[in-house]
């Protein structure tokens, strides 16, 4: 058998990376990141902790690197807003791109919507958002987008805008498949765009 080439090493190694985050997530997302250790993480990937160490230098190393996976879509979101001009499809592509990213990614959400209620997990979190601004900066288009509308109050709409998003990704996280997030995310669409087409536009 002949060696195995730098690119085959790389390839191993990235699908291995990718294999321990995604039991690290399905395992915060479940028990929690307090209750989530090392150990457990190895375990579900099948690999010994020393290593898993070869691969993240600790479970808060790990955290980050999953929200960081989290936080290179809403990156790729900014990007996507900024091309537009019209206020109204700023928003469309906000919430459509949201809606879609949840419903593809549950473990993750049910993870990130934790965090807050998880000390050890929220302070990584928090010194990320800090570092990179970007919940902040979607909220500033937002804002932007309805003051371009001309609504009478472009930040309280946008505040409500948020809380009704979360608020509805709350339920979908706790009650599964039976929740209608199709149908909340035309719903949210008609609601604050008022310019629902036919069938609802894409995602």
């Amino acid at each position: 058998m002949s060696p195995r080439t730098p690119e085959q090493f790389d390839a191993i190694r990235s699908q291995r990376i990718r294999q321990i985050k995604d039991a690290a997530l399905r395992l915060f997302a479940r028990d929690g990141y307090a209750n989530t250790s090392i150990s457990k993480i190895a375990r579900e990937v099948g690999m010994s902790k020393g290593l898993l160490y070869n691969y993240f230098s600790s479970k808060e190393d790990l955290l980050a690197a999953i929200l960081e996976d989290g936080f290179a879509f809403a990156a790729a979101l900014i990007e996507e807003v900024r091309a537009m001009s019209d206020p109204v499809e700023r928003l469309r592509l906000v919430i459509e791109r949201t809606f879609d990213h949840v419903a593809a990614n549950a473990d993750y959400w049910r993870l990130y919507t934790s965090l807050a209620f998880q000390p050890a997990a929220n302070e990584v979190a928090g010194r990320m958002m800090e570092a990179g601004g970007t919940p902040q900066i979607v909220f500033e288009f937002t804002v932007d987008a309805f003051r371009q509308m001309q609504h009478p109050d472009p930040e309280s709409e946008a505040w409500l805008l948020s809380a009704a998003i979360d608020g509805i990704f709350m339920h979908y996280l706790q009650i599964g498949e039976d929740y209608p997030l199709e149908k909340m995310k035309r719903y949210m669409l008609e609601r604050f765009l008022n310019v629902l087409d036919g069938d609802g536009g894409g995602g």
